[in-house]
């Protein structure tokens, strides 16, 4: 539900089967995280601290990767909403020895990529003086997983947009605007949509 853009429908889903189980501490806090997620894209923010707080810790010493990157994720988007874009990429700095200590190299670039698209999505004063951390190439991404090498092109449109290569962001961005509609991903869609719309307006197209 998540993936198609439809955080209500996974809330709902999510908690009717917390209600209908007992599920074990480890389940519970999983199921958690990826609410927390549904009510941060629904604009539930105390709701979606509250289960960061409760849940993430158990699920990021004992859980799986999906799951503390997803955890993880969420905890540097409040982070930026509550306290600023240092606390997010410090909150998301300090996770790196955890990270590779528990699931190596593929969760180091996975925080890489969740910390350069906080950098990329904040205005050009702020983003100033930041650090894109290294997130590889997406052609080299085939030994972790398709979804860390569609993201890792979605950074790569943005950071040739923000560069003022227009045109690149928009060769980048064309496959993604396509497989994430012919599969229903309506989330990773609109957000390809964005930066396709923002790459064509920075070339000067008015009409696509």
């Amino acid at each position: 539900f998540l993936l198609q853009g439809r955080p209500e429908a996974a809330c709902k889903e999510i908690e009717d089967m917390l209600a209908r189980n007992q599920p074990s501490e480890l389940m519970r806090a999983s199921a958690e995280l990826v609410l927390a997620d549904a009510c941060y894209e629904r604009g539930q923010l105390d709701q979606a601290r509250l289960l960061i707080r409760r849940s993430l810790p158990s699920i990021a010493q004992h859980g799986n990767i999906d799951i503390a990157l997803c955890g993880w994720r969420v905890a540097a988007r409040l982070a930026l909403i509550d306290k600023g874009p240092e606390a997010a990429l410090d909150l998301l700095r300090d996770m790196e020895p955890l990270s590779i200590r528990r699931f190596g190299a593929p969760a180091l670039r996975m925080l890489h990529l969740i910390r350069n698209e906080i950098i990329l999505d904040l205005g050009p004063v702020v983003r100033r003086g930041l650090d894109i951390a290294d997130g590889g190439d997406p052609g080299d991404a085939a030994a972790d997983t398709p979804e860390l090498a569609e993201r890792q092109r979605l950074l790569n449109a943005k950071q040739n947009l923000v560069s003022g290569h227009a045109r690149r962001a928009i060769a980048d961005v064309l496959p993604i605007v396509a497989a994430t509609r012919a599969s229903g991903r309506l989330r990773l869609w609109v957000q390809a949509c964005c930066v396709k719309a923002a790459a064509h307006h920075a070339d000067g197209e008015t009409t696509f």
